[in-house]
């Protein structure tokens, strides 16, 4: 008898983008020198609607999109003016910066959210405050009595803080604080060496530097320990007559460090390295797909967990990982079913996050991929983690949504008994979208790569997960799941910048427009709630101009430029929905600079002062949010710099070649996590390779002018 879990439903909240950044003021009143189109970036969600076409004529030009029933026509028209968008800025009250903080156990933040608005909101603002640190965790605030636009919360932990509010209707802010770790008379950097390849049998090391306000050097020599070699060669193991060599991926890491040992073993040979002797580690090992069509091992996570709680160090795996049997795991099967029939080509996939014996570490294990074949069906196999995460990928070029049922499957011992588990795509109602896309002068936009992706917060109804609890006399394994669905396509602009997505399923959804540089536009965001659309929708959208951002960067100590003349700025795009380049600019002789950069998105920027000034050669200064206007940051210092010296010895020899790199200490992933090394791979402050004597040198930033 086969029991059918059903997913839960879901709701399409309309949102708008709106953004306020850290330590920068903004200047709206420049829009029309900067070139501004006051009808961009914004949210049309309202212009879908129930049946019949919105009119031209109706005067419904909601945020930056003209809606209509239909195609798109044979050119683009002039992009439309929607003065009405909303959003909320937030700025300090107390402490009157977002920058610059420092962390106690007292200390605290109030932000104010103002809306902003070309006339009177329409709605009454319904407050709905979110904060949370760079380490993930959701931060407590407390309402202003008398004025609930603004909020209070504790900053006692070094890091940053993302604060974000909704006020209901599309109307929503975010904004960022930095916080820096409370103490000014010295500060510590975690210093990492890696030996060369020279330096065989030596081994990473890893130790805190503790730097004084005020001092001009300090001296740390590097000895570096001896490993002990270790062979891993995956095999087949008991479950072949003759056990045969698998060539896999090999990755170990510990909790206690922040490299991570890589490589591959081969049907010529295993893999070798050396570890060290002090650490306790995790070892992944993922198995080639067979080139013979044979049935795939899955991937092999040794750990605790897997060795009957024995510590899993360097003597343990070169003890058991030559030759390192992989377990042929557990057999999973079903179908993958469609609206029509069979998926034939879609996949299904296992995915765990297994903990380490160590506070604070986790480790990916993840079953093969099960593909179905003409009839729908799939067989996967996956070895014991705990509760299992499905991922459910249509084919390519399929109008299904993918699907992900968190923690729908809990697997604890390799010999239980599973029954067939089959995924059943729902008949999703979908429309067809057509876009056109303009230039901020209301030209065409060819060329312009256009990504659309339905909501993480509404997500769709995909369809239903079906195991079949009698079938193998297999018993229940999992929680009652939930299955959300996500939907990405992407296209390009014809000549007319029309591009048009069909069959997709009616939800919300984001558009990013990413043109090309010969455009000169900024990447350009929209969201949409196309839940009650028509059969077919057609929207046009403009490209919003780059964001000139503008600041100063000056000397520790005076308002001079002395020392940051010549230094490079570099603007890094924090949002992961495009792989965005880095942009940079050159600080002028008198500490200005200028950027153009996307609009509405989150930075980070950084300096990096030229070579030869005994400063830092890494200097972060903060984060921020561009809008839609020129946007001038508050000035920061380049802080002196603390000569960080010494040489490098292995077994009492001088060793060359040898990468000595500083990070700071704090949260992930910014910085390294003493509680958890592991937890991030940050940007290195400074780094040296060591001479042919052993000796390097380099500059990190003196506590005592570091803003």
């Amino acid at each position: 008898m086969r029991r059918l879990v059903p997913v839960l439903g879901f709701s399409i909240l309309a949102s708008a983008c709106g953004a306020s950044d850290g330590g920068a003021k903004r200047r709206d009143a420049a829009a029309d020198v900067a070139g501004v189109p006051k009808d961009a970036g914004k949210d049309v969600s309202r212009g879908f609607t129930d049946g019949g076409a919105i009119s031209r004529d109706s005067g419904l030009v909601l945020d930056g999109a003209t809606l209509d029933a239909g195609g798109p026509p044979d050119a683009p028209s002039s992009a439309p003016d929607a003065s009405n968008r909303c959003y909320v800025e937030i700025t300090p009250v107390t402490p009157a910066t977002l920058v610059n903080l420092t962390a106690s156990p007292t200390a605290s933040l109030r932000v104010q959210g103002t809306v902003v608005w070309a006339g009177t909101p329409p709605f009454p603002p319904s407050w709905n405050w979110a904060v949370t640190r760079s380490d993930g965790k959701s931060i407590d605030s407390s309402e202003i009595p008398g004025d609930l636009g603004q909020i209070q919360f504790s900053i006692s932990t070094a890091g940053r803080y993302d604060i974000a509010v909704d006020i209901g209707n599309g109307c929503v802010g975010s904004a960022r604080a930095l916080v820096q770790d409370s103490s000014t008379q010295f500060r510590l950097y975690h210093l990492r060496a890696l030996p060369p390849d020279s330096a065989s049998m030596a081994v990473p090391y890893e130790v805190d530097v503790r730097l004084v306000a005020g001092s001009t050097s300090t001296t740390r020599d590097i000895e570096f320990d001896t490993g002990a070699p270790v062979t891993i060669d995956p095999t087949t193991g008991t479950t072949s007559p003759l056990a045969v060599a698998i060539p896999s991926y090999v990755r170990i890491q510990s909790s206690g460090s922040t490299w991570v040992t890589f490589g591959r073993s081969s049907n010529q040979g295993p893999f070798r390295t050396v570890l060290d002797l002090m650490l306790e580690y995790q070892v992944l090992l993922v198995p080639d797909p067979p080139s013979d069509g044979s049935e795939a091992f899955p991937p092999y996570l040794l750990s605790r967990a897997t060795s009957n709680n024995v510590k899993v160090d360097a003597q343990y795996i070169g003890a058991y990982a030559n030759p390192m049997p992989i377990p042929l795991g557990i057999a999973i099967k079903g179908h993958l079913l469609g609206p029509d029939g069979p998926v034939e080509g879609a996949t299904i996939s296992l995915h765990s996050y297994q903990s380490a014996s160590t506070a604070g570490q986790t480790d990916l294990l993840f079953s093969t991929v099960g593909r179905a074949d003409s009839d729908g069906g799939y067989t996967l196999r996956v070895n014991p983690a705990g509760n299992f995460s499905v991922v459910v990928i249509p084919p390519p070029g399929s109008t299904l949504p993918t699907a992900t049922i968190e923690q729908a499957i809990n697997i604890t011992s390799p010999t239980m008994a599973l029954p067939q588990i089959d995924f059943l795509w729902a008949q999703l109602p979908t429309t067809e979208l057509s876009i056109t896309v303009t230039t901020p002068e209301g030209r065409s936009a060819s060329e312009v790569a256009v990504h659309i992706e339905s909501s993480a917060k509404d997500p769709l109804e995909p369809g239903v997960l079906a195991p079949d609890t009698d079938a193998d006399g297999g018993v229940e394994p999992w929680q009652p799941p939930r299955a959300d669905g996500s939907v990405r396509r992407d296209a390009t602009t014809d000549r007319y910048g029309n591009v048009t997505f069909s069959a997709l399923p009616k939800a919300d959804y984001e558009i990013t427009l990413i043109p090309p540089a010969t455009l000169g536009s900024g990447i350009t965001k929209y969201k949409a709630g196309a839940r009650q659309a028509s059969e077919a929708v057609h929207i046009a959208l403009p490209l919003i101009p780059k964001v000139m951002v503008v600041g100063r960067l000056l000397d520790a100590k005076d308002d001079l430029a002395s020392d940051s003349a010549g230094a490079k700025l570099v603007a890094s795009d924090l949002g992961r929905d495009t792989i965005a380049p880095m942009v940079t600019a050159t600080v002028a002789s008198d500490g200005s600079y200028v950027l153009a950069l996307d609009p509405e998105r989150t930075y980070s920027l950084s300096a990096q002062p030229l070579a030869g000034l005994g400063l830092p050669s890494y200097v972060p200064l903060y984060g921020f949010s561009t809008g839609r206007s020129l946007l001038q940051l508050d000035p920061q210092r380049i802080p002196k710099g603390v000569l960080v010296q010494g040489h490098v010895t292995h077994a009492g020899e001088p060793i060359a070649g040898a990468v000595i790199q500083a990070f700071c200490v704090g949260l992930a992933p910014d910085c390294a996590d003493r509680t958890n090394l592991a937890a991030g791979s940050p940007p290195a402050f400074a780094s040296a390779i060591s001479d042919s004597s052993g000796s390097y040198a380099f500059y990190l930033p003196d506590p005592a002018t570091s803003e």
